[in-house]
């Protein structure tokens, strides 16, 4: 694999795609009750990203971003990651606590944990389904900070063998608004590899 994006077969996108759509579906039922509001995704795009691209989704190394982390594990290791720019995530709180209610205030904080909780969950639950594996995740944490700070925790951690991530990209409509949603899967390759096996569909090549 070169360092840039790389291909995935055919048969590996489809699947991931998939699973990345059935997960977005659970989300978008739970986020429905949780945001008072009818939710929609589209499908998503997957592919598999090394961290400067990762980097220009949401602008540049500098930008400001806000990102929630989650570590699972469950057969393979990884960080499952969800990433909005400062503009979605005062957008998400809006509605959840009302117009003018502070992003980034605690109560806003929270807000914003709660929803990407149920995102994330909403994936690995999809994942549990598509493997047959008991997937175990920890309670998401906020970090506000710049995208490329943010990145070089799990970047640091896993680069050693690997400097992609899996990227599953929908965009979340709710009512007027739209927001765009990262979610990043960030692990070893070997434990990309171990995914795709319980998945039925080889390695990353396909």
């Amino acid at each position: 694999m070169d360092n840039k994006t790389s291909n995935l077969s055919k048969v590996v996108e489809n699947t991931l795609a998939e699973l990345g759509n059935i997960g977005a579906g659970n989300a978008a039922t739970s986020l429905s009750v949780l945001l008072r509001s009818k939710i929609s995704m589209n499908i998503p795009v997957v592919k598999m990203c090394d961290f400067d691209d990762i980097e220009e989704l949401v602008g540049s190394s500098d930008s400001i971003v806000v990102g929630v982390f989650s570590t699972i594990n469950g057969g393979f290791e990884a960080v499952i990651a969800f990433l909005l720019t400062i503009g979605d995530a005062e957008k998400l709180v809006g509605m959840v606590l009302g117009e003018g209610a502070e992003w980034n205030s605690e109560i806003g904080i929270s807000a914003i944990s709660e929803i990407a909780n149920i995102l994330i969950g909403s994936y690995v639950a999809s994942l549990e389904t598509f493997t047959n594996t008991k997937i175990r995740y920890s309670l998401p944490e906020v970090c506000v900070d710049m995208a490329g700070a943010i990145l070089s925790v799990p970047y640091i951690e896993y680069s050693q063998i690997g400097d992609r991530s899996l990227l599953i990209s929908s965009e979340l409509f709710v009512g007027d608004y739209k927001i765009d949603g990262h979610l990043l899967l960030i692990s070893y390759s070997n434990s990309y590899d171990i995914l795709l096996e319980k998945l039925g569909i080889g390695g990353l090549d396909g």
